[in-house]
C-alpha cells in the first residue's frame, strides 16, 4: 500500500515537470503586457461607410495576444486591419458614435486575461441636413432642418455660407435644426454648413475632430418690394420701383408689353414708352422670380397740333404719346370725328358747330390729356359789303382770325390789309384788270397764320366807276387812299401824301412821327396839330382821361378801334411816346390787343418836368395822336396848344429868361459904378469919403450913385447873390 502511494506521487512529480517544460512558452505573465492605449481616431467626424483609423499602442501585446476587440459607443466593430499600434474599421451603414475602446486578450497559466484602452477618444457622425431651398427676404431669418446637429452634445462649431453671397450668421443650434440669417441683398445660391466637433469626451478645446462640410439646401432671397414712385406717368417719364432683393438683372412688362428696365438690388427703373398703355407692372428677376409691382396709369400727352386754327371740315392731326389703341377726342366738349388713331398720332375732323375750347384726348386705357384752347375754330360770317369796286374798303367779320396779321386776296389778287383783328379784317379792293370794265363774281380768300386751310367767301367785284369832271384824286380821301384811309409810312409814321403830308402854315394838320431813337425831349411848348378825323368804315380814337395834370402823375387813356360800326376785337395796337419834356416819362403798355369792346387801356406817367407829352396809337394803317400837358409850363394861344412865347423859340422858360436878364443888368450896373468911382478917384479929395452925386436916370428921376468903388462892388455883389438865389429856387421847384 505504501509502495503504491509512493509510486503515484513520483509519477505526478514527473508529469508536472514535463508539463512545465512544454507549456511555459504558451502563457504570458500579466506584467508583460501593458494595457492598450488609443491615441487618436482618424477621422473622428465621419459618415457611414468611411474607413476609420485608430492609432495608439498595445493593440496586440507585442504580437502575443490571442484576441483584440474594438468597440465604439459600446458597439463592437469589425477590425479590417491590425498591428500593435494601429487598426482600421469601416463605419457601418447605420452609423455609430461614442467612445472608441480597444480590448486586448492574452493567455495566462490556467486561462486568459484581457485589458481595455482609455475611453476618452470619440468617433462622431456627421449630421444630416435636408435639401430644401429657403426663401427669406433680404436680411431675414431661415432654418436648416435635419438631424444630429448637436452630435450628442460634442459639436464644437457650425459655420454657414451661401456660395458667392458669403457667410451667413448662425443662430441657435438644436439636434434637428440650425438657425441662419440671410444676407441683405439678392442671393440665389446653395447653402453649406461646416461642422467641427470635440474629439474627446472631456471636450478638450485643443483636440478637435476634422471639419466636415455638408450641403444644407439652397437660399433664394425673396424680393422685398417697396412701391412705384408714382401711380401715373406720361410717355417719356421715368418710373422707379424701390425695395430690396431684386438682383442686378431682369425684365419688365407694362400692361403685358415688354419695356426696357434698369436693375440694381434695391431699385428697378424704366421709362414709359410712347406706345405704352395703362396696366400692371410686372418684373421678372433673372432667376425667374416674378415681382408684381402694381398698376401704373399711363397719361396721354399731346405734344403738338398740326394747325392751331381750323374751320368746319378741316382735318387736324394731333401728335403725342400714350394714346393707346383708340379712344375719343373732344374740342370744347364737342366730340370730333376720328379719321385715324395710333399710340402717337390722331387725325380728327372739325365738325359743323364746333367752337373754340379745350382739346382733350381720352384714350381707352389711359388717362386723358388736355390742351387749353387747343384749337381755335375760325368762322367767316359776312362781308361788309359783299361787293365793291377797286379802292373800296371791305370788312370781313367772323371769329378766330387771331391778332397776327395774315393775307387776303380778291380774285387771286392780293388785297391790302388795313386792319386785322380776331373778329374783323378790313381790306381795300385791289385793281383787277379782268373786271375793270364790267365787274364779275369771284371770291375773297383769307389766309390766317397757323390755320389748317384758307377761308373763302363769294364776292362781287364792281367795275371801276367813270371819273367825274370835278373829282380830283384825294379830294374826299385824305392821304389819297381809297376808303378814307390815310397812307402812313410804316417806318416814320408820316403821311406819305395828301393834305396832311405837307402843311402850308402853322394851323395846317401836322402828323408828328416817333423817333427811331425814342421820344424827342422838348422842354418848351410843342406846336401840336393832329391830323383831322376822316369819316370812314374804320376808326381809331385815342382818348385821355384829362388834358393836363401835375408833373409826375399818372394819366389813364384808352384806345378804341371800330370797323363798320362794330368793335374790332383782338387787333394789335402799338403805343408810343413821341415827345416828352423829360426822359423819366413812360407809357404802359407799349403794345396791346383790343378787348371785347375794341379797346386798349393804358397809363401815361408824366415826367417830373413840366411840359407837353405827345402819344401816338397805331393799328395797321390807322393812328391817332393826343397831347397831355404837365402843368407849370407857360404857353399861350394857337390851335392845339398855341405858339411858343419863350426866348429863343422854345429854348427855355420865361421865368428863367427874366432872371438871366436881371443878372446881366446887375453886371452892367456894377461895371458902370466901378467906372464912375475910378474916374472920381482922380479928383482931389475924392477918396476921402463916399459922396452921393445926383444924376438923372433914364426916367428923369434922381438917383444916388455910390461914388466909392468898394460900395459899388458891395451893391453889385448883393444884386448878384439875390438873383442867383431866385434862380436856384426856381430850378429846385422844377
Amino acid at each position: 500500500m505504501s509502495r503504491r502511494i509512493a509510486s503515484a506521487l513520483a509519477g505526478a512529480i514527473l508529469l508536472g515537470g514535463i508539463a512545465a517544460t512544454h507549456l511555459a512558452p504558451l502563457t504570458v505573465e500579466a506584467a508583460q503586457c501593458s494595457a492598450p492605449h488609443v491615441g487618436s481616431v482618424t477621422n473622428a467626424l465621419a459618415h457611414p461607410g468611411d474607413t476609420i483609423t485608430v492609432s495608439g499602442s498595445g493593440f496586440t501585446c507585442g504580437g502575443q495576444s490571442n484576441g483584440t476587440a474594438l468597440s465604439v459607443g459600446g458597439s463592437g466593430q469589425h477590425i479590417t486591419a491590425l498591428n500593435d499600434s494601429q487598426m482600421q474599421f469601416v463605419v457601418p451603414a447605420g452609423g455609430v458614435a461614442g467612445s472608441v475602446v480597444v480590448t486586448v486578450t492574452y493567455p495566462v497559466l490556467l486561462g486568459s486575461q484581457s485589458q481595455s484602452s482609455n475611453t476618452d477618444r470619440l468617433l462622431l457622425m456627421v449630421p444630416a441636413a435636408s435639401n430644401n431651398t429657403a426663401t427669406p427676404g433680404p436680411g431675414g431669418g431661415f432654418t436648416v432642418s435635419g438631424s444630429g446637429f448637436t452630435m450628442g452634445g460634442f459639436v464644437k462649431s457650425i459655420t454657414a455660407s451661401a456660395g458667392g453671397c458669403g457667410g451667413l450668421a448662425v443662430g441657435a443650434i438644436s439636434d434637428t435644426s440650425v438657425a441662419l440669417t440671410a444676407p441683405g441683398s439678392y442671393c440665389n445660391q446653395p447653402v453649406g454648413l461646416n461642422i467641427t466637433g470635440y474629439a474627446t469626451s472631456t471636450r478638450n478645446a485643443t483636440i478637435l475632430t476634422n471639419t466636415v462640410g455638408i450641403g444644407a439646401g439652397g437660399l433664394n432671397i425673396a424680393p422685398s418690394p417697396g412701391g412705384l414712385s408714382t401711380g401715373s406717368a406720361a410717355p417719356g417719364d421715368l418710373v422707379s420701383f424701390s425695395g430690396a432683393g431684386y438682383g442686378n438683372s431682369g425684365s419688365a412688362t407694362l400692361d403685358g408689353q415688354g419695356i426696357g428696365s434698369n436693375w440694381t438690388d434695391n431699385s428697378i427703373s424704366f421709362t414709359v414708352a410712347s406706345n405704352s398703355t395703362s396696366g400692371a407692372v410686372v418684373f421678372t428677376r433673372s432667376d425667374g422670380h416674378v415681382i408684381n409691382a402694381g398698376n401704373l396709369t399711363v397719361n396721354s400727352k399731346v405734344t403738338g397740333v398740326s394747325a392751331g386754327r381750323a374751320q368746319d371740315g378741316d382735318t387736324v392731326t394731333i401728335a403725342g404719346t400714350g394714346f393707346g389703341p383708340g379712344g375719343k377726342v373732344t374740342l370744347g366738349g364737342t366730340d370730333l370725328p376720328v379719321k385715324s388713331w395710333s399710340p402717337t398720332s390722331i387725325a380728327v375732323t372739325i365738325p359743323a358747330g364746333a367752337a373754340t375750347g379745350d382739346l382733350t384726348v381720352t384714350p381707352q386705357n389711359d388717362a386723358p390729356s388736355t390742351v387749353p384752347n387747343g384749337i381755335t375754330v375760325m368762322h367767316l360770317a359776312a362781308l361788309k359789303p359783299g361787293d365793291g369796286a377797286p379802292g373800296a374798303t371791305i370788312g370781313i367779320t367772323g371769329n378766330g382770325f387771331g391778332s397776327q396779321k395774315g393775307s387776303v386776296s380778291i380774285a387771286g389778287v392780293n388785297a391790302p390789309v388795313t386792319i386785322w383783328g380776331d373778329s374783323t379784317i378790313a381790306v381795300v379792293v385791289p385793281s383787277i384788270p379782268r373786271y375793270a370794265g364790267s365787274g364779275g363774281d369771284d371770291h375773297i380768300v383769307v389766309n390766317v397764320p397757323g390755320a389748317a386751310s384758307a377761308m373763302s367767301a363769294a364776292f362781287h367785284v364792281d367795275p371801276v366807276p367813270p371819273a367825274t369832271p370835278n373829282s380830283t384824286p384825294g379830294q374826299n380821301t385824305p392821304g389819297n387812299t381809297p376808303g378814307g384811309v390815310p397812307t402812313i409810312d410804316p417806318i416814320t409814321g408820316m403821311p406819305t401824301n395828301g393834305a396832311s403830308a405837307s402843311p402850308t402854315n402853322g394851323n395846317a394838320p401836322s402828323f408828328i412821327p416817333p423817333s427811331s431813337n425814342g421820344p424827342i425831349i422838348s422842354i418848351g411848348p410843342v406846336p401840336f396839330h393832329p391830323v383831322p378825323k376822316v369819316s370812314g368804315p374804320v376808326n381809331l380814337t385815342l382818348t385821355p382821361s384829362k388834358a393836363n395834370a401835375d408833373p409826375g402823375q399818372d394819366v389813364p387813356f384808352s384806345v378804341t378801334l371800330t370797323a363798320f360800326g362794330q368793335p374790332v376785337v383782338g387787333a394789335p395796337v402799338d403805343l408810343l411816346l413821341v415827345v416828352v419834356p423829360g426822359g423819366d416819362a413812360s407809357i404802359s403798355p407799349a403794345k396791346g390787343v383790343t378787348d371785347a369792346q375794341g379797346k386798349v387801356s393804358g397809363v401815361l406817367h408824366l415826367s417830373k418836368r413840366a411840359g407837353d407829352h405827345i402819344i401816338l396809337a397805331r393799328s395797321g394803317q390807322y393812328s391817332d395822336e393826343i397831347k397831355i400837358t404837365g402843368r407849370g409850363l407857360a404857353n399861350t394861344g394857337g390851335a392845339g396848344g398855341g405858339t411858343d412865347s419863350s426866348v429863343g423859340g422854345g429854348g427855355g422858360s420865361p421865368q428863367r429868361t427874366i432872371i438871366v436878364a436881371a443878372l446881366l443888368a446887375c453886371l452892367v450896373l456894377f461895371l458902370s459904378g466901378f467906372g464912375i468911382n475910378v474916374a472920381t478917384a482922380r479928383k482931389p479929395g475924392a477918396a476921402v469919403a463916399a459922396t452921393a452925386t445926383p444924376r438923372r436916370s433914364l426916367g428923369g428921376s434922381l438917383v444916388a450913385l455910390p461914388v466909392n468903388a468898394g460900395s459899388a462892388a458891395q451893391f453889385g455883389l448883393a444884386m448878384m447873390v439875390c438873383s442867383f438865389g431866385q434862380l436856384v429856387a426856381v430850378m429846385r421847384r422844377r
